[in-house]
């Protein structure tokens, strides 16, 4: 009987001190408490609502579509290497896709159907000659130009005005008092000007040239320039060809700057005699 009420008492002292370890534990100044788990910060903050899409300016687009056709067009028109004919289609391309893109509840979409079967066909030319073209020599050798051979600077930098389906437009002068755009395309190797440079230069014709171009053959009269300046660089007894009425712009050749290593960046081109 003692052994029991002894074993009795060591269980009672252990029930108790279970029961004061666990109202310690559970005592509130004792409580550990998680903090919250954040949320995202998505589901804090209110949704933002979704830009509109831009809307296409169809109307700027048609006019870029256009100016891609001029650029093609007159590198056409005097297009001579595998590369020329390359840069034509590439121009034709974008200006077929611009036109396509032209949605047509838009006002422009009636002007961009009647255009849009010319330059297709136009397309299929240039890859056409890009495809076949085969380099020939010339049975009349153009007499080649001579570049001054002192040059103020054997590297100078001319800066690029805009750009016509990638092609850059820079600042020429003819015989010293006429200054016009020409497009400058490293693929050409003549020169070509328009028929208003041609007017305002008095020049005479000193006979014609025939050519293949995206819309055929065509000929055009030929001439000479006494100085081209291009920069601090110039071209003395430069053959040319008088492109067609509706040219807006010249295309200038190897034939001037030949003998300068050029590099187009993005708004000037610069020349580095050799």
């Amino acid at each position: 009987m003692d052994r029991s009420r002894s074993k009795f008492r060591s269980y009672g002292w252990l029930l108790m001190l279970v029961g004061l370890s666990v109202a310690a534990c559970s005592s509130p100044s004792n409580i550990v408490t998680q903090s919250p788990i954040p949320q995202p910060l998505s589901t804090l903050s209110p949704q933002q609502p979704t830009p509109p899409p831009v809307q296409q300016n169809d109307g700027e687009v048609y006019q870029q579509a256009l100016t891609k056709a001029d650029a093609a067009n007159a590198i056409g028109q005097s297009a001579l290497s595998k590369d020329d004919w390359l840069l034509v289609a590439h121009n034709l391309q974008d200006s077929v896709e611009m036109l396509k893109s032209i949605v047509p509840t838009s006002s422009q979409f009636i002007l961009a159907a009647k255009v849009l079967p010319k330059y297709e066909r136009e397309l299929e030319v240039a890859r056409e000659k890009s495809a076949s073209f085969v380099s020939k020599p010339s049975k009349n050798p153009v007499v080649s130009s001579q570049i001054a051979s002192t040059p103020p600077s054997d590297t100078f930098i001319i800066p690029i005005t805009q750009k016509l389906g990638g092609v850059p437009v820079i600042e020429v002068t003819f015989n010293d008092n006429y200054k016009a755009a020409m497009l400058l395309d490293t693929g050409a190797s003549h020169t070509l000007i328009t028929q208003s440079t041609a007017d305002r230069l008095k020049l005479e014709t000193r006979g014609t040239s025939q050519a293949k171009t995206a819309n055929g053959t065509a000929t055009f009269q030929v001439s000479r320039i006494d100085k081209i300046k291009f920069g601090d660089g110039e071209t003395k007894n430069v053959r040319v060809a008088i492109g067609q009425k509706d040219l807006p712009y010249g295309l200038l050749g190897h034939d001037v700057y030949d003998g300068y290593d050029i590099t187009i960046k993005e708004s000037a081109i610069e020349f580095h005699k050799r």
